[in-house]
C-alpha cells in the first residue's frame, strides 16, 4: 500500500472479498476472485479473473482487461463523474488486445470516452460476449465502441444491452 490509500481486504480461495482498495488492482495471475469490493484505482491484468458485485471508478479506465486468460466480469458497478484527468483516454471498460471474456450484466456510467471500447490496437481481440449491460455515457462519446483498429476482432457478439443516452450510441 503507498502512503495516504487505505486497503481492506478479506482473502478468500484465490481471490479477494468484502474490500475497500484504494490502488489500483492488478490480475495478472489465474484463477483470480474479486466480489463485493470497493476498487476506487480500477482492475486490470492478463490474468483469468471473475470480478462481480463490485463498485468501480478510477481516474483511468475502470476495468482494462488484456491477455489471454479467460475474464467474467457481471453484475458490477462500473462508474466515474464524466470528468476528463487531462487528456487521458478513460473508459468503463477498455479492451486493448486478447479478449476471452464474459461482460454480461454490469451497470457503466459516466466515463469520458466511452462506456465500454473493444479496439484491438495492440493485438487482435477474440471471444468476448457483451451480453445484458446497461452502458450510458451521458459526459462523454460512445456508449460501445467496437473498432479493429490495427488488428481484427473475431468473434465478439453483443445482445440485450441497453443503452442510454449519449453522444452516440455505438460505433464500429
Amino acid at each position: 500500500t503507498m502512503p495516504g490509500t487505505q486497503t481492506v481486504a478479506q482473502a478468500v480461495d484465490g481471490g479477494v472479498a468484502s474490500c475497500n482498495l484504494q490502488d489500483n488492482f492488478r490480475a495478472n495471475a489465474d484463477g483470480i476472485s474479486i466480489q463485493h469490493c470497493n476498487l476506487t484505482g480500477g482492475l486490470n491484468g492478463a490474468g483469468s479473473y471473475t470480478v462481480e458485485h463490485n463498485f468501480i471508478t478510477s481516474s483511468g479506465d475502470g476495468i482494462d482487461p488484456t491477455g489471454a486468460g479467460y475474464k467474467v466480469i457481471q453484475y458490477n458497478k462500473i462508474w466515474r463523474d464524466g470528468t476528463r484527468v487531462g487528456t487521458k483516454h478513460e473508459d468503463g471498460i477498455q479492451f486493448w488486445q486478447g479478449g476471452n471474456a464474459l461482460v454480461a450484466r454490469n451497470w457503466i456510467s459516466g466515463w469520458a470516452t466511452s462506456a465500454m471500447m473493444v479496439k484491438a490496437d495492440f493485438g487482435t481481440i477474440s471471444n468476448v460476449t457483451i451480453d445484458s449491460n446497461f452502458l450510458d455515457n451521458p459526459t462523454g462519446y460512445y456508449q460501445l465502441y467496437l473498432c479493429p483498429g490495427s488488428y481484427a476482432l473475431n468473434n465478439v457478439t453483443v445482445t440485450n444491452n441497453i443503452f442510454g443516452k449519449s453522444s452516440f450510441v455505438a460505433s464500429t
